[in-house]
């Protein structure tokens, strides 16, 4: 074998070689990451919590300044300078809000993900599974 059959043949194991660590390295990033849906729908429900949350604050807030949670949502959305999202954001379906006494209520949201599988960013309480999910919440006493 002749110096320059030996180089091209090295050549190829290395090229080889390189394409292997390439695919094994996208497969695994694959494997940790999840697929690009599968992080859309993530980001999607990580959104979902993140309106929820917001959703919880103002009605807590409401609810300390006016001896328990608003009877919808509109109480707390339309008063000046409120930026709450009341809808999910890819369906534009409406979370559901239930006041259920005068010291708690219900928010729920529909899931595309299970934090148990993909976990969240949030507080445990906020874990879901997939599908309709509520939240029971309790107003916080006043400061």
């Amino acid at each position: 074998m002749t110096a320059p059959e030996r180089n091209a043949s090295l050549g190829r194991w290395l090229a080889v070689a390189a394409s292997i660590v390439v695919l094994v390295t996208v497969a695994t990033s694959i494997l940790v990451t999840g697929t690009p849906s599968e992080r859309r729908a993530a980001k999607l429900d990580e959104r979902r919590v993140q309106d929820l949350i917001r959703l919880a604050r103002a009605i807590d807030h409401h609810a300390i300044n006016h001896d328990g949670p608003p009877a919808s949502l509109a109480a707390v959305v339309e008063k000046p300078g409120s930026r709450l999202a009341v809808s999910d954001p890819e369906t534009a379906t409406a979370y559901e809000y239930t006041p259920t006494n005068e010291k708690a209520y219900r928010l729920c949201a529909v899931f595309v993900t299970d934090t148990a599988r993909i976990p969240s960013r949030f507080d445990s309480e906020w874990d879901h599974g997939i599908g309709r999910q509520c939240f029971d919440r309790r107003v916080p006493k006043p400061d």
